[in-house]
């Protein structure tokens, strides 16, 4: 039987035939040699699968080195829209994509970049670190239970690590206990991660943040929150620092959509700019971007007066690294389509949700943990682009001193699912470097080396904090034609 087969019946409810697009999704990283799967599923209008889809698929292209994809895959109602392709392995180190036609629908589909590689010391995982189920009572006409999230995470949009991230404030005995059985039950070393996490919705002081765990916390732990309805950000970490066996080294803290509504104060206060208890932020989510006021993409309901944007924790000396997740409140996490989500009765919106991609040593919850801590990450507001980034060969999220006088070195490289049309490099907030593609370039690859030196004198752009020492930070961002956006966690240097 398909995916779907060990469901609750409620949560299966409304699903009718209805599919609009079948995914291919392979590996972001391989190894020469080794085999891996191909993951195809066939996506309703709504982002969920359609249960009864049939149809045979052919590849429309397969690369010489590229072995074990068979001359035809079929879905048959059996499969519930899931179909897993095992036995495919490259010969050869390149960057490779799978194309198949798609008879049904008329199109021709095309997986995700695959770089192999020939010895990779690190791969890139993707996941979503921000979604509700039916746990939270946030939006419970649509969310679902914590075993169907997790389960349309790993078989459905084949990610390789999530959280359940429900509102623990609504949380009793029974709800925490179903959430920490759920996390350890669908948490499997090297497949897929679930991560042990919840939200946590404050007041009119930090905004809300979600806690994520290193291991699978105590279940005690549950008696510092249930029935907690306010507090901040020092004391929920002074709690756990006291309560969890490795205190800070146990959990990190992430603040997400900071932007809403005037929710957060990301602007130098010295009892919150703590990056390691909170080394990242969530800059785009569904709700829109968090990037900085007037994005063309801005998060909804934004604030245009105050300290609440990315760019200005950074420019008050944060250090975080950029994560994009979904905030979905359908259970559907790295879900295929973008949801119009009718938050109000005067405005609805329609967005793809964010993933993150983490560069770690294992799909565990420790190295994944490790990694994100790190800021070895970076945010896609939807597609999984492969972005390497570096300055003087410090990778994304690193902290470090400046290398003599001389011009700092830039560089990125990208593997994108679309072809890139811009990219900027930012240093303290402003443009210094663009790369616009005129609207139809094209190259086989999808492949873009960006290279930039920074001639100005460091001294000359370092921001000077009220503590600490001067530095400058940069960071990437870029565009592909189908509207993916994606940021590379910062690098600072130190003066």
């Amino acid at each position: 039987m398909g995916w779907a087969e060990d469901l609750p019946e409620q949560d299966l409810a409304k699903m009718a035939p209805d599919a609009k697009h079948v995914r291919i999704t392979a590996p972001s990283i391989v190894a020469a040699g080794e085999d891996f799967d191909l993951h195809l599923a066939a996506f309703r209008g709504d982002g969920y699968p359609d249960l009864d889809y049939q149809d045979t698929l052919s590849p429309a292209e397969t690369p010489e080195a590229m072995m074990g994809v068979p001359a035809a895959v079929s879905f048959s109602r059996d499969d519930e829209g899931v179909l897993r392709v095992a036995g495919v392995r490259l010969e050869r180190p390149g960057v490779y994509r799978v194309r198949m036609n798609v008879p049904r629908l008329g199109m021709e589909i095309v997986s995700n970049p695959i770089w192999c590689m020939a010895e990779p010391k690190e791969r890139l995982y993707w996941g979503d670190i921000h979604v509700h189920s039916n746990l939270g009572n946030c939006h419970a006409h649509a969310t679902k239970s914590p075993t169907f999230l997790y389960t349309f995470a790993r078989n459905v949009a084949a990610l390789d690590f999530a959280s359940a991230t429900d509102h623990v404030e609504h949380f009793d005995d029974t709800k925490w206990q179903a959430s920490w059985d759920a996390t350890a039950r669908f948490n499997e070393p090297g497949r897929f991660t679930a991560f042990h996490a919840y939200e946590y919705t404050f007041l009119k002081t930090v905004g809300h943040a979600n806690v994520y765990f290193r291991s699978q916390p105590p279940r005690e732990l549950k008696d510092i929150y249930l029935g907690r309805k306010m507090g901040t950000l020092p004391e929920i970490w002074a709690d756990l620092d006291a309560k969890l066996p490795g205190g800070r080294d146990d959990y990190m803290t992430v603040i997400h959509h900071p932007a809403w509504d005037g929710n957060s104060q990301l602007h130098g206060q010295s009892e919150t700019m703590d990056d390691y208890h909170m080394p990242a932020v969530e800059i785009y989510s569904k709700w829109g971007c968090s990037e900085y006021r007037g994005h063309p993409n801005g998060i909804w309901s934004g604030v245009a007066d105050a300290s609440v944007y990315v760019q200005d924790a950074l420019a008050a000396g944060y250090r975080l690294g950029f994560i994009a997740s979904s905030d979905d409140h359908n259970s559907a996490p790295g879900s295929e389509m973008g949801h119009t989500f009718p938050y109000s009765r005067n405005r609805c919106f329609y967005n793809h949700g964010g993933k993150t991609g983490i560069w770690s040593a294992a799909n565990t919850r420790e190295s994944l943990f490790d990694a994100l801590r790190q800021r070895r990450c970076f945010a896609s507001s939807f597609q999984r682009v492969i972005l390497n980034f570096s300055v003087d060969s410090q990778p994304m999220g690193s902290i470090a001193n400046a290398q003599g006088d001389g011009p700092r070195h830039i560089e990125a490289r990208i593997f994108g699912t679309d072809p890139v049309q811009q990219i900027e490099l930012i240093r303290n907030n402003r443009v210094i470097d663009a790369v616009t593609m005129k609207q139809d370039f094209k190259n086989d690859d999808l492949l873009f080396e960006y290279r930039f030196d920074d001639s100005t004198p460091l001294d000359e752009v370092c921001l000077t904090p009220d503590t600490g020492q001067p530095f400058a930070f940069y960071y990437l961002r870029l565009r592909q034609g189908d509207g993916t956006m994606a940021w590379a966690s910062p690098v600072w240097l130190l003066g």
